[in-house]
């Protein structure tokens, strides 16, 4: 069973409202947001005061912030609200709302428009957005930036946990961006040219060694967690490396899964990228929480 979504202030009437389904029609009706790009036929379970129901994708499918009224059908079962995936809906008018109408928000542009269950696109697609994309620029040059705008997208701490508000989550790229500058200034500071010196040894040496491995390590750290974090917020199962792929990912494949990560969490056809925001998306931005969460 796929994981529950919520329903929040979702207010259903007691009169009945027609639907394709014989199996509604004496049901109640409730209108929901759709959290992501679903194909037609996806089924996925809502939550509504404390009541899970299936919900299906009507034929067509939806896109992400489309709206489509589906029957208040609870089953016996509930769940934690750890494991809840967060939709939203809106209460359904007394007259007969259609299957499935567009929602318009200044949320729409800033959903990622990314399926459930799946990857956007592949492993190795980084250049699905453009060679010159500045996703694709930053993954190659500077991936620990990247890595913070999408950490801020997440709402995400620097340390790759989940921020317990969204202003300690604004600090999250400002830091990685401190700390990637420090690391480049220690490297140039400290480095040693065996050509021209004919040997590197000291304290100068060790000390450059020893940031640099520290930096390896915080960055397949976080990129770990936060690739993690994706994968739970999509629903993504694991396909290779089963209870270690996030970490094999970010070890061997860093600049590929950081530019993976930033596809799936932004619309880049509908958005404009970034090098250095917050997010890496225009300045009006708002994190992937507060676009699924209306």
């Amino acid at each position: 069973m796929s994981t529950p979504a919520r329903i929040t202030e979702a207010d259903a009437f007691e009169k009945d409202q027609p639907f394709t389904s014989s199996t509604a029609s004496n049901a109640r009706f409730v209108e929901v947001i759709a959290p992501s790009t679903l194909e037609q036929g996806y089924t996925f379970d809502a939550i509504h005061d404390g009541q899970v129901f299936p919900v299906t994708v009507p034929p067509g499918g939806v896109k992400a912030g489309e709206s489509f009224s589906v029957p208040f059908l609870p089953s016996t079962t509930r769940y934690s609200d750890d494991t809840i995936f967060y939709a939203e809906a809106i209460p359904i008018a007394n007259e007969v709302a259609p299957l499935v109408s567009p929602r318009h928000s200044t949320t729409d542009a800033l959903t990622s428009a990314a399926p459930l269950g799946r990857w956007k696109d592949g492993l190795c697609d980084c250049c699905a957005a453009g060679c010159c994309h500045p996703s694709c620029c930053n993954a190659i040059y500077c991936r620990q930036i990247l890595m913070g705008q999408v950490l801020t997208r997440m709402q995400m701490t620097w340390c790759g946990n989940p921020s317990k508000s969204r202003s300690q989550s604004k600090h999250t790229f400002h830091i990685l961006l401190w700390l990637t500058f420090g690391y480049w200034m220690i490297s140039i500071i400290f480095h040693c040219d065996r050509d021209h010196n004919g040997h590197c040894d000291g304290f100068p040496y060790g000390f450059l060694g020893t940031v640099r491995i520290v930096w390896f390590l915080y960055t397949v750290v976080v990129m770990t967690k936060l690739r993690k974090a994706v994968r739970d917020r999509y629903r993504i199962p694991q396909t290779q490396c089963m209870g270690c792929e996030d970490c094999c990912c970010a070890v061997f494949c860093s600049c590929c899964t950081m530019a993976q990560l930033a596809r799936q969490t932004a619309d880049y056809e509908r958005q404009r990228a970034y090098c250095c925001t917050d997010t890496g998306l225009a300045e009006e931005k708002y994190t992937l929480e507060e676009a699924l969460i209306v």
